[in-house]
């Protein structure tokens, strides 16, 4: 389990870095838009298939 939450905190890293690149590149209103749909991906999560683990 550490494993999982230390590639999260990564990912969430060079997402917040990529994040503020595309602010300074366009504007922070563009990128609150953006964000406004992140919870749905979410949401969709719920319609991915389970996994069965052996």
């Amino acid at each position: 389990m550490p494993t999982k939450i230390g590639l999260m905190f990564g990912i969430s890293g060079i997402a917040a870095a990529g994040l503020g690149a595309l602010a300074d590149a366009t504007s922070i209103e563009h990128i609150f838009n953006y964000c406004a749909f992140l919870p749905m991906l979410g949401i969709i999560t719920i319609l991915l298939p389970a996994m069965k683990r052996d």
